[in-house]
């Protein structure tokens, strides 16, 4: 009982963004039940989000915190593939490319199906210049979950690269409505557009880009800046 109105102060802290108020009520949840699963995987997720948003000063240990929070996750439920997702997002930040490939391929084998674990090899093959092998992972992504952003801009550009422009378009028109604030959406259409030849329609969707992210440098280079 106790450890659960814990963790249900630690939730409430952390769905109101105030991260580090979360941690030591995870931390009470832990002490007085240390194998909840769900718990360490809050308490990891609330530490890394507190790492990205706290003070500089405290970057440092409180993403060392998150680290050692999913490595503690994955000895204690190894069947919990967010944990080893996660955990290879942040050896992916820190730049160990090997150990974040080996934890999201763990994701993969206790769920073939986390779409969020084949974007990490995507990133990773992407580092390592394996661009087809990076390409079949977001196409994989893709298959698995339609509504995420990232792998469908990837399959979008692939189609534009074959010639398939109208259905390259569709997906970036799809895109315009569930990620309007997303700039690579705005490039897309912004090659359609010039490969068909209307470039006043073009030159809009990459100022568009330029509004979204005024340090864009293919929008630049389309605007000739």
């Amino acid at each position: 009982f106790n450890a659960d109105k814990y963790f249900k102060m630690g939730k409430n802290y952390m769905d109101y963004k105030r991260y580090q108020e979360a941690l030591p009520w995870f931390e009470k949840s832990l002490k007085t039940f240390p194998i909840e699963g769900g718990t360490v995987t809050n308490k990891g997720i609330d530490a890394l989000n507190a790492s990205l948003t706290g003070k500089k000063e405290e970057v440092s240990m409180l993403h060392k915190e998150a680290q050692d929070t999913f490595e503690y996750g994955i000895k204690v439920d190894p069947y919990n593939a967010d944990n080893f997702y996660i955990a290879s997002r942040i050896l992916f930040m820190d730049g160990n490319l090997k150990k974040s490939k080996e934890y999201a391929e763990n994701a993969l084998k206790v769920d073939p199906y986390y779409a969020e674990a084949y974007l990490v090899l995507a990133a990773i093959s992407e580092k390592e210049k394996k661009i087809k092998e990076a390409q079949d992972y977001y196409k994989k992504a893709y298959f698995i979950n339609p509504g995420l952003s990232e792998p469908k801009i990837k399959v979008a550009l692939e189609k534009i690269e074959q010639g398939a422009l109208d259905e390259a378009f569709n997906m970036f028109q799809e895109l315009l409505i569930s990620d309007p604030g997303n700039p690579q959406v705005h490039n897309g259409l912004g090659i359609i557009y010039k490969k068909k030849g209307n470039n006043i329609r073009a030159k809009e969707e990459f100022e568009q880009t330029l509004q979204l992210d005024p340090n864009n440098e293919y929008a630049k280079l389309m605007l000739g800046q």
